[in-house]
């Protein structure tokens, strides 16, 4: 009993080991900055919930039909919803706690504080049903090299615009982030316009976009990049404009851009675009469509049904499906400027009128026994413009008058 009473109270001999193993152990501060990412701080005020960057974040923000907003990827804290996501996990803005619920949330305004430092922004999954009528996007990043990638299905209510460009410091766009995009709205204009003039300063398609509005105005302002890539437009009756290459590298995939707007001085650049390298192209509009440089496609099929069809320099097309163009007005025309070369033994046909615009360039020149067949009548855009029509081995065909009016 003795020896037993002295083994629980006698003295205790440590195990050497775990002597040794603590004693190798000190205590080491780790600064604030070296623990915490940069923070992502969201504030709600007025209309606008605004999610503000305040150093070099990537994240990404999606939300859901009852407008719980989602934030991932970097540190967050809110004001209004005591919000903190730690780095590489997702934490979420109820935005029926903010005053006034979801539905006062108007604008999503996505910000940054120093011209120095880059943002990386991604917003995949915008669902815009619990927020405003008007509900739209903005940016005001600064300018530090910034990005913005959208993909997924991005939705904007009433009047709400999606402005993206120099003006809020956005200096690269990505459609098509990790999936297809169909980008909507009903009377906002969207408008993707990176900064910038370096060859990293473009609109690149990652996947397939679709950008719809009802009756909102669509501006791409600057080259699209995007091999094999589809892109399809329809902005209802506002306009489409893209200052830009479309297809700046290498072709993109099928181009299918509509438009029925055909309203006030508007009417005359429906679609309006700089120059196109793309598969197949289809532009449909009711207003003037306007190319004003190059076309490379394997076809192109453009129509305008109360307007002009006007290419401003050479046409070509590599496929079966050929050069087709129609103005369906008697009183308007498709006009050439320069040469249209179409290959593969493919037809152009020209339903309506066609008016040359140029004294010595213009031009429409098939290969193999491609037609060239024109409906209407031909003519010239001031007097001694030429138009010269050679159709390989095939036949050339001219349903109306040669030199109708007074400059032919």
């Amino acid at each position: 009993m003795a020896n037993f009473l002295r083994s629980l109270f006698g003295p205790k001999k440590s195990n050497p080991k775990i002597k040794l193993r603590m004693q190798s152990r000190r205590l080491e501060l780790i600064g604030l900055e070296e623990r915490i990412t940069p923070a992502v701080v969201a504030s709600f005020s007025g209309n606008a919930l605004t999610l503000l960057s305040d150093s070099n974040d990537t994240f990404s923000v999606s939300s859901d039909a009852n407008g719980v907003i989602s934030i991932t990827g970097t540190t967050v804290s809110a004001g209004d919803a005591n919000v903190t996501v730690v780095s590489g996990s997702t934490s979420t803005v109820m935005a029926n706690s903010l005053a006034g619920g979801a539905a006062a949330v108007q604008v999503l305004a996505l910000t940054g504080d120093n011209a120095t430092e880059i943002q990386d922004i991604t917003l995949i999954n915008i669902n815009s049903t619990a927020f405003n009528t008007n509900f739209g996007i903005s940016f005001n990043v600064q300018d530090g090299d910034d990005i913005i990638r959208f993909g997924g299905s991005i939705n904007l209510n009433g009047t709400g615009t999606l402005i993206a460009d120099s003006t809020g410091g956005v200096d690269a766009i990505v459609l098509g982030q990790g999936s297809d995009l169909n980008l909507t709205s009903v009377s906002g204009a969207i408008t993707i316009a990176p900064a910038g003039s370096t060859a990293t300063n473009v609109i690149t398609l990652s996947n397939n976009a679709t950008i719809n509005s009802t009756s909102g105005n669509v501006t791409l302002g600057d080259d699209v990049v995007g091999a094999g890539k589809n892109l399809s437009i329809n902005s209802g009756t506002g306009t489409v404009t893209a200052t830009g290459t479309l297809g700046l590298t290498t072709a993109l995939g099928k181009l299918t851009i509509t438009t029925t707007n055909a309203t006030g001085s508007s009417k005359a650049s429906a679609i309006s675009l700089a120059a196109v390298t793309a598969g197949d192209v289809i532009l449909t509009g009711t207003g003037d469509v306007s190319v004003s440089g190059v076309v490379a496609a394997t076809s192109i099929n453009a129509k305008s049904t109360a307007g002009d069809v006007i290419f401003g320099n050479t046409v070509t097309t590599s496929a079966v499906g050929g050069f087709t163009s129609e103005a369906t007005l008697a009183t308007k025309a498709t006009k050439i400027a320069n040469a249209v070369t179409v290959g593969a033994g493919a037809k152009a046909l020209v339903t309506g009128n066609l008016i040359s615009n140029n004294s010595t360039l213009a031009a429409i020149t098939t290969s193999g026994a491609g037609n060239i067949t024109i409906t209407g009548n031909v003519d010239a855009s001031v007097a001694n413009d030429n138009l010269t029509l050679t159709a390989g081995s095939g036949a050339v065909a001219i349903i109306g008058n040669v030199g109708s009016s007074a400059t032919a």
